[in-house]
Formats: structure tokens, C-alpha cells, sequence
């Protein structure tokens, strides 16, 4: 979880910027336990979060060898990991103690008076290490993987295409069917932050391994009142249904009644949905005059689109025709540029976006 702008943030505030970092932290942290997630570290302009899956070594086993925990597996985790993630934007967009700083001279001389708190989070499945790593001076409770790196990339990748929110296939095929529907594939890619120049050793092993499905959770710029008491990351439903019982009937009911989740998701449209899943179609099998005409009409509905701008300003790039070794995925750097460098690797299939369901 990433706070946005936050080198020219530090440059306004100087010595204050703890400040502002201890008030995000303290919102991030509480949505995260009201969702049974684990506040693990905190890097200044980053958090790092946590849910556990399952400790099993076997199940570890086999999601390591084959990328999947099996056709058991329970959405309750990764809904409840996506309601942490929209609560705790929806809680710092509201919160009164940020939204002073959209008054703070220092900020509205770096920013203008248009400043507000934006957050950028990255939701990835993976194994990990977990364990106390340090010495008799300093130790500090921690997750070791490639999967940890990777999931900091995918909440720097949602910069390039203007996203708060991007989760990986990983997640996105174990979220509740509902939930899932209301997700859209943004882009098939590969990430590495090399020069686009020469192909590194470390780019050269990533190039193996399957490209990765990026979605994401649109949501609008709305912000919703807090009743009076409300507490921090909880569920925000009408008088007329409990929060106990809400719960009861799982995570996924959640999207259909928290006022948050309904107010954030207002003006995303089935039709924009229908047309953004054929332009995605058509991008990932390489029909790219297709998919651009879709995408000009996209913009008809959704002007300022972050993922329809980065796909065209891609495929325009490209003068609107697939490259001859196109397989459906494209490297990106996730600080927030296209790379073009592709190493020749062994095909894999091109991921098909669902049909669209109503939710």
C-alpha cells in the first residue's frame, strides 16, 4: 500500500512529514485488522500487509510447483483482503485530520489547492518465509520472497495506467464470483526494471516464467460521511441490517451493501464493462485496430480512463498493428514505462477475459 506523490509530499512538509505518514498509518493499519489482515511493515511511503492462506507445507508445495492451491479454495480471504483495501481509501479520503493538509501552505505551494491523499495498493497471492530477521541490535518480524517484491511492483505498475487499486490473476481466479465479475483485465504483462537496452541476467529469468494478469477494482473519486461512531475499516450498511449479520452471509455480501463499496463503484457501467472486455480481447489476440476503435468509443464513456489511455497510447505506438512475435503480453517497467526488449522464450497461451455478468 503506497502513498502517491510522495517524494514532492516530502520535499513541501520536510520534518512534518512523519506526521502525515503516522496519520495514514494509523487508518491503513486499522482497515486491515477489521479484515484479519496483519499490519507487517512499514517502509515510510509504503505498508506492507499480510493474510494468511494457509500454513499448510503441502498446499505451499503444491501452489509453488503449480500456482494454484487447488479448486477448494475459499474466496473469503482475497474478498475480505479487496474490502480492506477499499476501506482504508475510502477512510483516508474522509478523514479530517488528512484533509487539512489540502490547506497546508506547504502543500498548496508544491500542489495547488486540488491536493488530496491518494493511496496506490498492490494484491498478489504467494509464498513466503516468515521469520525474525536481524541481529541482537535490531530484529524485525518479516516475509521473505520473490512474491513480496513482486506485489510492491504491482502497486508501483497502477501509477502507469492511473489505478488505486490492481490485483494479480493469482487473486483475481480466487476472489467470489461476483466480486470477480466486477474486476476487469487490465493488461498481460511482464515486469522488470532493466534498461531497455540490454537484456540483464535477472530480466533473462524473468522471462520464462508466465506473464502476469493485471485487474483492476474501478472505483470513482466519491467520498461518504461517516455516521457519527462509526469505527475505522467497519462495515458501513444502512440502520436496517446489522453488522453481525452482514458478516454472517460472508465477505462477498459486503460488496452488495457497504455504503463505501456502493458509492465508489457508481457510474461503472455494464456497458462500459461489455465494451472494455472486448477491447481487451481483441488486444490480448493481437486484433489491435479493433481494440483501439473500441477503446476511442470507451473514452466516449469514461474520458480520463487511466487503463483505456495506457492501451492506446501503446498500441498507437505501435501504429496500430501487433508486433510479429506478439503472444499476448507486453514488458512493462512498473515505475511506469512500456519496455520493448523480449527475449524468446516459450509460448504461453493468451488469457481470455470471462464473459460479462451483470452484477
Amino acid at each position: 500500500i503506497e502513498i502517491r506523490d510522495f517524494s514532492e509530499v516530502t520535499k513541501c512538509l520536510q520534518e512534518e512529514v512523519m506526521v502525515f505518514c503516522n496519520k495514514i498509518a494509523k487508518v491503513i493499519h486499522r482497515s486491515v485488522n477489521e479484515w484479519k489482515g496483519v499490519p507487517n511493515k512499514n517502509f515510510g511511503d509504503a505498508f506492507l500487509a499480510s493474510w494468511t492462506v494457509t500454513r499448510s507445507v503441502a498446499l505451499v508445495d503444491t501452489y509453488r510447483t503449480t500456482g494454484d492451491l487447488g479448486p477448494g479454495m475459499d474466496p473469503e480471504v482475497a474478498d475480505a483482503v479487496l474490502i480492506a483495501s477499499l476501506k482504508a481509501i475510502a477512510e483516508v479520503r474522509r478523514a479530517k485530520d488528512l484533509q487539512v493538509y489540502s490547506q497546508n501552505p506547504k502543500i498548496v505551494k508544491g500542489f495547488g489547492w486540488d491536493y488530496r491523499v491518494n493511496l496506490g495498493i498492490g494484491i498478489h497471492m504467494g509464498w513466503a518465509v516468515e521469520g525474525s530477521v536481524g541481529s541482537n541490535r535490531k530484529v524485525d518480524a518479516s516475509f521473505l520472497s520473490s512474491h513480496v517484491s513482486l506485489v510492491s511492483d504491482v502497486a508501483s505498475a497502477g501509477r502507469m495506467y492511473k489505478c488505486n487499486i490492481m490485483v494479480t490473476g493469482q487473486v483475481h481466479k480466487v476472489l467470489s464470483s461476483k466480486v470477480k465479475d466486477r474486476c476487469r483485465l487490465v493488461d498481460v504483462v511482464k515486469m522488470k526494471r532493466a534498461p531497455e537496452t540490454k537484456l540483464s541476467i535477472e530480466r533473462a529469468e524473468a522471462a520464462v516464467k508466465p506473464p502476469l494478469e493485471l485487474y483492476t477494482y474501478d472505483i470513482n473519486e466519491e467520498v461518504v460521511q461517516a455516521p457519527e461512531g462509526h469505527t475505522i475499516g467497519r462495515v458501513m450498511a444502512g440502520a436496517e441490517v446489522t453488522t453481525e449479520a452482514i458478516l454472517a452471509r460472508g465477505a462477498r455480501f459486503v460488496f452488495d451493501v457497504d455504503q463505501d463499496i456502493i458509492a465508489m463503484q457508481q457510474g461503472i457501467s455494464v456497458e462500459f464493462h461489455s465494451l472494455w472486455r472486448k477491447a481487451s480481447r481483441h488486444y490480448v489476440n493481437g486484433i489491435w485496430s479493433d481494440a483501439a476503435d473500441i477503446l476511442k468509443n470507451i473514452q466516449d464513456i469514461r474520458p480520463h480512463d487511466g487503463p483505456t489511455e495506457a492501451l492506446l497510447k501503446y498500441i498507437d505506438s505501435k501504429k496500430r498493428k501487433a508486433p510479429t512475435d506478439w503472444d499476448g503480453w507486453r514488458w512493462i517497467d512498473p515505475s511506469g514505462r512500456a519496455t520493448e526488449q523480449r527475449a524468446p522464450v516459450a509460448r504461453h497461451p493468451a488469457p481470455v477475459p470471462p464473459p460479462l455478468t451483470p452484477p
